[in-house]
């Protein structure tokens, strides 16, 4: 008796569609807006050049760009919580791997709470026009 296998076999994987360039680029250049920063042409293919996706005169920015993250997921059900509270709380999620230490965390919230936090901080947003030498 002969089995076949091939019933048995996981479907082979879809091939990943690929993000275009414009696609990434675009999402730099609207970071670049909201923070007042501007893109950084090139900034992973020449060394010499100022690093992260973005300048800023206080903040060093990278930018990546998924189809989907699952940290979205649970970010999004903070922020369902955090509205329920009286009066309503700035939601964080702090990630960390198993082993890390506790300063390894990593701090993800809202584009508009990042923009709150940053004004009274006195963090210039959206200001500037053209990259400082």
């Amino acid at each position: 008796m002969s089995i076949d296998y091939q019933k048995f076999a996981l479907p082979k994987p879809l091939p990943k569609k690929k993000t275009s360039k414009s696609c990434w680029k675009n999402a730099e250049r609207r970071v670049a807006k909201i923070v007042g920063g501007q893109r950084v042409p090139m900034s992973g293919a020449i060394k010499t050049l100022e690093r992260g996706d973005v300048w800023h005169k206080k903040l060093f920015i990278e930018v990546k760009l998924r189809a989907r993250w699952s940290f979205h997921r649970i970010m999004e059900k903070a922020i369902e919580q955090a509205n329920d509270t009286k009066p309503s709380k700035i939601p964080l999620l702090f990630t960390i791997e198993k082993g890390k230490r506790d300063r390894d965390f990593m701090v993800t919230m809202r584009e508009e709470d990042f923009e709150r936090l940053c004004r009274e901080a006195g963090i210039p947003m959206g200001e500037l026009k053209k990259l400082e030498g």
